[in-house]
């Protein structure tokens, strides 16, 4: 019985380790996306006025 209870821990460890690094993963990725928008918005807007001048 102990035995069980030791690997359940194990896998919780090891399991909840291998989430939380694909959540930092897609955490960082949207942050990238974001960044990316934000950038294609400010070049956009960059465009927009040098086309209306």
């Amino acid at each position: 019985m102990k035995q069980a209870g030791i690997a359940i821990g194990l896998f919780t460890v090891v399991f909840g380790g291998v989430h939380i690094a694909n959540a930092v993963q897609v955490y960082r990725k949207e942050q990238r996306i974001l960044y990316l928008l934000d950038e294609r918005d400010h070049l956009r807007s960059l465009l927009n006025q040098s086309e209306s001048k």
